[in-house]
């Protein structure tokens, strides 16, 4: 079993370094590499071997937890270009998003004094839309532009907007209980 932890993700899976993937494919060389290095098929091994495999087999699953996701993807690409979001830390927002993001969470606030479950579903509807285009953005700064600043402020933007998408979960939640 040949290990070399200093393979990035992409890499790894022998993926072309952008963001748009071909999911299907790289989850059919994950399903393939995990075949190799599974645990499982170490347990006659010696300690060092098993040791190994596991190591091997979490950075595998790592890896494809952080290129299945979008947003992970996009920050990982990123950090491969020398680039940090910063999400922790700067909380700076353009000024016509955060009106926005104002206005959204008022509509919530709304919906869900109301009780009104329908108008939450739509209002988390139409937040996925804004997401998927958000993500269809992050695949034309990354990928067609090189504009790796513009799409720091865009991951920031989505992480806010993936995390309002569980505020709207958990109070759709809290209403049907």
């Amino acid at each position: 079993m040949s290990i070399d932890f200093t393979r990035n993700y992409f890499e790894l899976f022998d993926l072309p370094q952008k963001f748009r993937l071909d999911i299907l494919r790289m989850s059919e060389v994950w399903r393939n590499i995990q075949n190799q290095i599974h645990p499982d098929k170490h347990v006659n091994g010696s300690q060092y071997e098993k040791r190994l495999a596991m190591q091997w087999a979490t950075y595998v699953n790592e890896g494809l937890v952080t290129l299945r996701d979008p947003v992970s993807r996009a920050r990982y690409l990123l950090s491969l270009h020398g680039f940090d979001t910063h999400e922790e830390t700067d909380t700076r927002m353009p000024a016509d998003f955060l009106m926005e993001q104002m206005s959204w969470h008022e509509a919530v606030y709304d919906a869900f004094h109301n009780k009104n479950i329908n108008m939450l579903n739509e209002l988390f509807n139409q937040l996925r839309e804004v997401i998927a285009a958000g993500e269809s953005k992050l695949g034309q700064l990354i990928d067609d532009e090189g504009n790796y600043s513009a799409a720091v402020t865009e991951v920031r933007k989505l992480c806010f907007l993936q995390s309002f998408s569980q505020d709207i979960t958990q109070s759709i939640e809290r209403l049907e209980q």
